[in-house]
């Protein structure tokens, strides 16, 4: 596990989130310059209330 988190780390170049009303979209830059979608968090309407998806690794999706 230590080893597959150690590659991760070494791809990813920066995290980016932005939000659009109740939702907020984390995106990952890796160090070749692509962006690729990582997870969305949704607020379920009360600051201890939130919802948590992850993005597919499928291209294309």
């Amino acid at each position: 596990m230590t080893d597959l988190i150690t590659f991760a780390e070494s791809q990813l170049a920066a995290v980016h989130v932005r939000h659009s009303g109740q939702f907020a979209h984390v995106d990952g830059e890796l160090a070749a310059g692509e962006s690729i979608r990582l997870m969305r968090l949704h607020q379920g309407g009360s600051v201890t209330t939130w919802g948590f998806a992850l993005c597919l690794a499928t291209p294309g999706v």
